[in-house]
């Protein structure tokens, strides 16, 4: 009888586990469903690029997005998002790249990446259009929470 018991009692501790898991996965998803559910149409595009630290040692990563305004312009947005201890993000500090409003061409992708010294670099693609003279891309260079350089992509 007593192996019988042990038999059982071991099979339990090794589906434990597994009911557990399942138990979080599901409410993994349904937070997740919940969060993409809470996205606003109007974002187009959300990237996280590298990591970045503050003169206070503070860390975190930039989020850049893209949204479409309905006016039919896009604004571009680079946030500095901290990593706090208690692992709740927020995003105290947010520069607008002024001059994606004013393109005449969409942006369709994007792509960036943190050099080194904590500079980002952003790649836009832009919607190819009959003018010839449009740029296929643009450049985004941030040294710094306040000074970029915006253009036509180099190559």
């Amino acid at each position: 009888m007593n192996y019988k018991k042990t038999i059982f009692a071991a099979a339990c501790l090794a589906i434990l586990p597994l009911s557990l898991t399942t138990t979080h996965q599901a409410a993994g998803s349904e937070s997740v469903q919940r969060a993409l559910a809470s996205l606003a149409p109007s974002v187009r595009f959300v990237q996280s690029a590298g990591k970045w630290r503050g003169p206070n040692g503070q860390t975190g990563t930039h989020r850049i997005v893209l949204l479409a305004n309905p006016d039919k312009t896009q604004s571009l947005y680079i946030q500095w998002v901290p990593i706090n201890k208690d692992s709740k993000n927020a995003a105290p500090y947010a520069l607008e790249i002024a001059e994606i409003s004013k393109l005449n061409q969409e942006i369709i992708g994007l792509s960036a990446q943190v050099g080194i010294r904590g500079e980002l670099s952003v790649y836009l693609e832009a919607e190819p259009t009959d003018d010839p003279d449009a740029p296929y891309g643009y450049e985004l260079f941030l040294k710094d929470r306040k000074s970029y350089s915006f253009g036509g992509a180099s190559n």
